[in-house]
C-alpha cells in the first residue's frame, strides 16, 4: 500500500496535505512551497523545563502547520507523508542538535500502534538515526494507562506514572536523545527520562516535531 501511495503521487497531481493546493512544487511530493516554507529550517529550545530533560528542541509550534500535518498523518494514516516529513525534519534539524549515543523513540500504546501500523516518534527516530548516524535503539515499552490525547490536560502526569519501563538492557551508560511527535505537557517525556536515567543514561535530551508547550 505505501509503495502504491509513494507511486500513485509520484506520477498523479498530489493535493497539498495541509491546503488542499497542488503539491511539489517545493523539495517535499506531498506538501506545496507555500505549506513547505511554513516550517522552520532550524530546531527551536523549548522553553519550559522538563524533568530529567536536559535540553528540549523543536521544530514547530503545534498550533499551525506543524499540528494540521501531525494530525493528517496519524488520523489519516499517511505513513508516506510523515516518513517525509521526518526525513526532512531531521535533515535540517541534526546539526542543531546534541551530540548522543542513542536515539529512543517515546513509545505507543500497543492498541494505537497494531491499529495504525506505525509509530510516529519511532519513524522521526529512525531518520534522524540515518541522518546523525546514530543508533536508533527500541528501549522504552509502554504498559498501562491510556492515550494522553484522552486525557484532561492537568491529569496527563498521573496518567503515565509507573507505565513506562526500559526492555532488554543492562546499565545504559550513554547519552539519550528521546524522540516524539508532540510534546504537549512534558509528562511523556519526564516519564521517559525517569526510567531511562534509572537504567543508567547519563543524559536524556528530547526533541520533537512540534511543542505546545507555552
Amino acid at each position: 500500500m505505501g509503495l502504491a501511495r509513494d507511486l500513485l503521487d509520484v506520477l498523479l497531481p498530489t493535493p497539498c496535505a495541509a491546503c488542499g493546493a497542488l503539491a511539489g512544487d517545493g523539495s517535499l511530493v506531498r506538501l506545496c512551497a507555500s505549506c513547505e516554507d511554513q516550517l522552520p529550517h532550524h530546531p527551536w529550545p523549548l522553553a519550559s523545563r522538563i524533568p530529567g530533560i536536559s535540553s528540549g528542541w523543536y521544530l514547530a509550534p503545534y498550533e499551525g502547520i506543524a499540528g494540521d500535518l501531525v494530525r493528517c498523518g496519524k488520523y489519516g494514516r499517511r505513513e508516506e507523508l510523515l516518513a517525509e516529513l521526518a526525513g526532512f525534519t531531521a535533515r535540517i534539524v541534526a546539526p542543531g542538535l546534541p551530540v548522543v549515543d542513542v536515539i529512543v523513540g517515546v513509545p505507543s500504546p500497543l492498541g494505537r500502534r497494531l491499529s495504525r501500523g506505525f509509530s510516529l516518534p519511532e519513524i522521526f527516530a529512525a531518520e534522524l538515526s540515518g541522518v546523525l548516524d546514530v543508533p536508533h535503539a527500541r528501549l522504552l515499552a509502554r504498559r498501562g494507562g491510556v492515550r494522553q490525547a484522552q486525557v484532561e490536560r492537568d491529569a496527563r502526569w498521573d496518567n503515565v506514572r509507573g507505565v513506562m519501563h526500559i526492555r532488554n538492557a543492562p546499565s545504559l551508560d550513554a547519552s539519550v536523545l528521546l524522540v516524539d511527535d508532540v510534546v504537549t505537557t512534558g509528562a511523556t517525556a519526564a516519564a521517559c527520562a525517569e526510567v531511562l536515567l534509572l537504567g543508567g543514561a547519563r543524559t536524556v535530551h528530547l526533541f520533537a516535531f512540534a511543542s505546545a508547550l507555552s
